[in-house]
């Protein structure tokens, strides 16, 4: 027998927490999620758990419907609060109390001898009101006797007859409290039928579809079962214990652009997985509501236009998917595309060629998102500018994804129909909706920015902070502030709890928790090292906000995912396994910071062809040779590049050459390509981004250096992983986040 404890008494928690079977839980939030992981036989629940939700309706309710055993602690029934709590809870069924003084034996009785509604006090149950009674009558299903229900309800002992002349009732419906909905038992039948694979929340819930304003009951084994029993719905009905997961699939399918989805009682993590209604009940308006907009949404489709050309959807449907999108309010993230210098594969190839790239271009963004299955949406904006729509999804996801197809597309060799072949590339730029924002302008911003970055790279707005937040924490208060709250770990970038939230926090994230001031916050930090104790919300607020004043300290700083360089500093970048790596994260680094120099340093040096220079131009330019045209100014930074197919190997000082250089530049990056050697003699007010990941071919002798040469200013990490260059007042923090972290969200 498992039993959950969920009374926010910690004496009665800590004495019953020593046997067997007993599970703890803190607050009132996570309390249905903690009942599906454990599946409980009993519940023990007080008015003293913690949470803002109301107790009823976010744990009773759940509770009872799912046909969970509670017990409650409602206190002294001499007292009225203990008496309103019991008369409240008798209709949901609960007739197992534990009064005051209470202690661990009691409770444990009672587990072991379930009460009865004979036993609790007459003149309570005798108080429950009709009005209480009736709004449980709605939940029932259709064809009850609602007259019988009613007398039934005057006196909670009399047991409810069936109505006459009905073949399929039950025989006997026990009466359980003045205000609960009756448990109704379904008769046996005479041929069995199979049992549903869904859990459809019990006989309180009407599960179905809706069809022209009218709700149509159905019990279907599977979703096709259920999408099948009609093939123009208007909408499909399931219950919240749905699981998440079959969401996320139904509105991948492609009927759910036409065919939306009800949650009957679902919340914000319904509706974020794709739900396009979280309703309490079906109602006549609930009803020709999701009927007229369901209507709407099948006359776009119907509207649907395609580009003959690249077989992507037209602008003009584009403009009406997002007038549609504004009304519904669904989270997405939009990315402008735009295929670089098309104009001289016209000059250069003949229209005709140009046509052909435009179309394998479309064949391409097709294969490359989730158009297979409706999810993402691929547009031909016009000319060579295309719009990809990817809902659900953050714009760091979205960054990801795109530059991931920006590689892609990049080694993709076209063949023209004369034979000869062609390659291009695109510049990108992408945006996340936000209500009131204009975001086609917002990501058209991002494209301008890659394209005068150099062109051939994403641009994406700065991350949106998500905080996760868990407990007793006014959420109203952080939206005033301008930062968004989540339910999900996931898409969190920081977590606020409580400390009686301090166990449900997830590893890996910035923890914030109010304190008190006391003692109490001495355990919090045991409890988690990496806790930021904070005395209000405000305060957690100020540190959240990004600071404009950052200082910098003098001398190279460094932690295990951060690194500060000071102003006109000097940061190093090395990869020994990967030297392309190297100059990839150099360029991404210089592209983010104004007044920067990039210095190519070694023979494998390739930032100057990833920052885009044509290869040509490296020729005269490579600053190892007397009389140099060099540096060479591209795309705003001012670069010393060399050129790779030289295969220098006279020796040249890129020490003398920093020295010369550093203080007319806020920040110079070196690229070092694969080498170690030149890291090993910086001064120590520089610093070293060191690329390298367990399983490479170099990884001992890299550690070897890493163990003689690290210390303050040597910063390692994969090369999977993404830096991120911030600017403060008096230098940069530079902080790395895991790529194969976020792949995992979408």
């Amino acid at each position: 027998m498992a039993i959950l404890l969920a009374t926010g008494i910690k004496e009665i928690d800590q004495e019953l927490n020593q046997y067997e079977g007993f599970y703890n839980c803190y607050n009132r939030y996570v309390v249905m999620d903690m009942v599906e992981t454990i599946k409980p036989n009993v519940v023990v629940v007080s008015p003293y758990l913690s949470g803002e939700d109301d107790l009823v309706s976010s744990v009773i309710e759940p509770l009872r419907n799912e046909n969970i055993r509670v017990i409650f602690l409602p206190g002294n029934p001499k007292y009225n609060d203990a008496r309103n709590w019991m008369r409240q809870l008798i209709g949901w069924g609960i007739y197992d109390y534990v009064y005051d003084p209470i202690n661990p034996e009691k409770v444990i009785e009672r587990i072991e001898n379930p009460g009865k509604l004979k036993d609790l006090p007459q003149d309570i149950v005798n108080e429950s009101s009709k009005n209480d009674v009736a709004s449980f009558i709605d939940m029932l299903p259709e064809d009850e006797d609602e007259e019988n229900l009613e007398k039934a309800f005057q006196n909670p002992l009399q047991r409810l007859k069936p109505k006459p002349k009905k073949k399929e009732k039950p025989k006997e419906l026990p009466q359980q409290a003045s205000n609960l909905p009756v448990i109704v038992k379904e008769p046996k039948r005479v041929k069995s039928k199979p049992k549903p694979k869904i859990n459809f929340g019990g006989l309180f819930v009407k599960t179905g579809y809706i069809k022209d304003g009218e709700f149509h009951k159905f019990k279907a084994a599977t979703l096709e079962e259920l999408l099948e029993a009609d093939t123009d719905l208007d909408a499909v009905v399931v219950p919240k214990s749905w699981d998440i997961n079959d969401i996320k699939k139904y509105r991948r399918d492609r009927r759910s652009k036409t065919v939306m989805l009800v949650v009957l009682k679902g919340n914000k993590e319904h509706l974020s997985c794709g739900a396009d209604y979280c309703i309490k009940k079906i109602t006549p308006q609930i009803k020709r509501e999701i009927s007229l907009l369901s209507k709407k949404t099948k006359n776009l489709w119907r509207r649907v236009d395609t580009d003959s050309l690249t077989g992507l959807y037209s602008r003009a449907f584009f403009n009406e998917w997002l007038i549609e999108q504004n009304f519904r309010k669904m989270p997405y993230s939009l990315v402008m595309l735009d295929i670089d210098h098309f104009k001289r594969v016209n000059d250069n190839y003949g229209h005709d060629s140009g046509d052909a790239v435009l179309a394998a271009f479309g064949d391409f963004l097709k294969s490359n998102i989730r158009t297979v299955k409706g999810a993402d949406l691929a547009f031909r904006y016009g000319g060579e500018e295309f719009t990809l729509v990817l809902p659900y999804t953050t714009s760091t996801q979205a960054y990801i994804v795109v530059d991931r197809i920006r590689e892609e597309w990049s080694k993709r060799i076209i063949t023209l129909s004369d034979g000869r072949t062609i390659t291009t590339t695109f510049s990108a730029g992408v945006a996340e909706w936000q209500e009131g924002c204009d975001i086609c302008k917002e990501a058209d911003v991002m494209l301008y920015k890659a394209k005068g970055a150099g062109r051939n790279q994403v641009k994406s707005e700065p991350a949106r902070q998500r905080v996760l937040v868990l407990g007793k924490i006014p959420a109203a208060e952080l939206k005033e502030h301008g930062f968004d709250t989540t339910y999900d770990p996931q898409l969190a970038t920081s977590v606020i709890c409580d400390k009686d939230s301090l166990d449900y926090a997830p590893q890996g994230l910035p923890l914030y928790v109010i304190g008190t001031g006391q003692l109490s916050d001495w355990t919090i930090k045991k409890q988690r090292e990496d806790a930021v104790i904070c005395m209000s919300v405000v305060e957690i607020v100020e540190k959240l906000k990004p600071k404009t004043n950052l200082q910098v300290l003098p001398g190279v700083r460094t932690n295990e995912k951060s690194h500060t360089i000071p102003k006109n500093g000097t940061l190093y970048v090395v990869c020994p396994s990967r030297p392309a790596a190297a100059g990839e994260v150099a360029v991404r680094l210089v592209n983010s910071i104004n007044n920067s120099a990039l210095v190519c340093a070694s023979s494998e040096s390739t930032a100057a062809l990833t920052i885009g220079i044509p290869e040509h131009q490296l020729i005269t330019s490579d600053w190892r040779i007397l009389k140099a045209d060099a540096p060479v100014k591209w795309a705003g930074v001012y670069v010393w590049p060399i050129d790779p197919y030289k295969h220098i190997s006279s020796h040249h000082d890129t020490q003398a050459l920093v020295d010369q250089i550093k203080d007319k530049f806020s920040i110079v990056v070196v690229d070092c390509g694969a080498s170690l050697d030149i890291c090993s003699r910086i001064s120590p007010n520089e610093g070293v981004l060191l690329l390298y990941k367990e399983g490479d071919a170099s990884d001992v002798a890299t550690k070897h250096w890493h163990k003689v040469h690290g210390g303050q200013n040597v910063l390692a990490m994969s090369p999977n992983e993404v830096p991120t260059i911030i600017e403060a007042e008096n230098g940069f923090v530079i902080s790395y986040q895991c790529n194969n972290v976020i792949r995992s969200v979408r």
